[in-house]
């Protein structure tokens, strides 16, 4: 391979590295400009004895003392 042939490789890798880094960067600049996702609707707060009965309704079982004695 001559010189300007090797010149001539080396301008193509530039051309191509030019070219690969506009691609990402307007991929990039498309997902800037891309509207975020909408946030979730907030709940109202629920009445205390509505959450009292949901948390008693939800809880795991309480364990009762066993009846064996314990060493």
């Amino acid at each position: 391979m001559t010189y300007i042939e090797s010149l001539q490789c080396l301008l193509n890798l530039g051309r191509l590295n030019l070219s690969l880094l506009k691609l990402y960067n307007r991929s990039q600049l498309s997902r800037s400009f891309a509207s975020p996702a909408p946030q979730p609707a907030q709940r109202p707060p629920l009445d205390p004895s509505r959450r009292s009965q949901l948390s008693r309704s939800f809880a795991s079982p309480k364990e009762g003392k066993s009846l064996e004695a314990e060493d």
